[in-house]
């Protein structure tokens, strides 16, 4: 799919540090060393010498550009860029850590604004944004055809109206313009690269089962999500960046459901682990809005000829090397 993109084209990345860059990173060096007819790469980063770390090759592929969107809306016009990928967001350990809720909004907001300017400037063909299934609101509906029914005043909503907001700025933007732009509402994740030490229950029951330690369910347990691999996520996202008239909205994610008590059992029977599982019924932490069933409906993405080819179980296999080394 990436071959469609050629010297002619110039893709512009915000958000490439994040856990779906680190998957799609090296798909974009792999195709570059491969091909002679290739687009040019600019990657917007908050630090430089964060994404080398990650990336030491990453000046051979493309040019950097340091930016915080907290304090600048605006990206040097005239680079002639022709696709957009807009995964800025805050992080999971950032969130975690107890960033400010109006920082959440601030970035996505700004981001936004950024990409807007590009727009209007001309030559911006395709953009892909990551949103998220939270911006469907309060609903067990998660279909491209649901408004959203977000509360927007609760106190844990920044994140969900952020991406709504960019959502309608980069919509409106792209009107009565040569530019399509897709809408990536992405749902729940697993990755070698998943962090461990913070809220992702997946990422934390693999760990203990690895140590053979007791496997903690915060919770009650009967949440229901289901975990699609980034690697299957990065190759949906390359598909709406290179497919024309692609549709607005597209879910992405898996629709295979489990409960998060199952999910522990699954994780102690797939790694053979001696770990107990321990389901201690506290009350949830609200860092975001508690999602009783957060599993979106893909039958969408299906119908475009879009599929997963990890499961759950080798996802979890794979996670485990990564923790056992």
């Amino acid at each position: 799919m990436l071959s469609c993109l050629n010297t002619s084209h110039h893709l512009l990345i915000l958000g490439a540090t994040g856990l779906f860059g680190r998957h799609l990173l090296p798909k974009l060096f792999t195709h570059f060393d491969n091909f002679l007819n290739k687009p040019k790469l600019t990657i917007v980063t908050r630090s430089k010498s964060k994404a080398l770390a990650l990336f030491p090759s990453l000046e051979t592929y493309s040019d950097l550009i340091e930016m915080d969107f907290l304090l600048a809306n605006n990206i040097t016009k005239g680079n002639n860029y022709t696709h957009i990928i807009h995964m800025a967001n805050t992080s999971a350990s950032e969130t975690f850590s107890g960033a400010n809720q109006y920082s959440k909004y601030q970035l996505l907001l700004n981001s936004s604004i950024a990409i807007r300017n590009l727009i209007l400037d001309g030559g911006v063909r395709r953009i892909v944004f990551t949103s998220s299934g939270i911006a469907y609101g309060e609903t067990s509906n998660y279909s491209e055809s649901q408004n959203s029914s977000l509360n927007h005043l609760h106190p844990s909503s920044s994140l969900a109206f952020g991406k709504l907001t960019a959502e309608y700025i980069l919509s409106n933007s792209t009107l009565d313009l040569d530019c399509e732009l897709s809408i990536a509402r992405c749902f729940s994740f697993i990755s070698p690269f998943l962090p461990v030490e913070i809220h992702y229950a997946i990422g934390n029951f693999i760990k203990n089962a690895v140590h053979n330690e007791d496997i903690i369910v915060n919770s009650d347990g009967r949440d229901i999500r289901s975990y699609q691999n980034v690697e299957d996520t990065v190759d949906w996202l390359i598909f709406l960046l290179t497919t024309k008239n692609s549709i607005p909205i597209l879910n992405v994610g898996d629709d295979n459901a489990i409960s998060i008590a199952d999910l522990a059992y699954r994780v102690k029977k797939v790694l053979n682990s001696n770990s107990t599982v321990n389901i201690k019924n506290n009350k949830t932490l609200d860092h975001n809005q508690r999602r009783f069933n957060y599993v979106p409906n893909i039958s969408l993405a299906r119908s475009m000829g879009l599929t997963n080819h990890w499961d759950l179980n080798s996802s979890i296999e794979q996670l485990s090397l990564r923790l056992s080394d």
